[in-house]
């Protein structure tokens, strides 16, 4: 960059420097791209930015778009599923429930009293 080029002749006018040196550290300049514009390029930036914006615009519908069609394929298969899964717990709980009350009854001491002051009747010891 300039800067640097005056920097350099400044110090080869000062004696501080040789020709040769001087020399070197301009090519040097030169092949490092101190010749290149580092100043942002606005223009440049916000179209590729406006480039991005409809890049991800057109993948988010396109998505939207494909997720649509999936699901629509899918959902009566969830639908049947779902069904099937409740029936199967429905028919579960019904047979842990007839097992519970089953348990339950054979739990009852038995009795032979034929009286109506039943044995069943007494409170039961712990």
């Amino acid at each position: 960059m300039k800067k640097e080029r005056i920097k350099i002749l400044e110090m080869l006018e000062e004696g501080k420097i040789s020709v040769d040196d001087a020399t070197k550290l301009l090519e040097s300049l030169k092949c490092s791209g101190g010749d290149f514009d580092w100043s942002p390029d606005y223009e440049d930036a916000e179209a590729k930015l406006h480039q991005f914006s409809k890049n991800v615009d057109s993948f988010a519908k396109d998505f939207s778009e494909k997720f649509s069609v999936v699901f629509k394929k899918v959902e009566p298969k969830l639908q049947s599923a779902t069904k099937v899964v409740l029936e199967k717990t429905v028919s579960l709980l019904d047979d842990v429930s007839r097992s519970l009350h089953e348990a339950a009854n054979n739990m009852e001491p038995k009795c032979n009293c034929e009286e109506e002051d039943c044995c069943r009747d007494e409170p039961r010891e712990n």
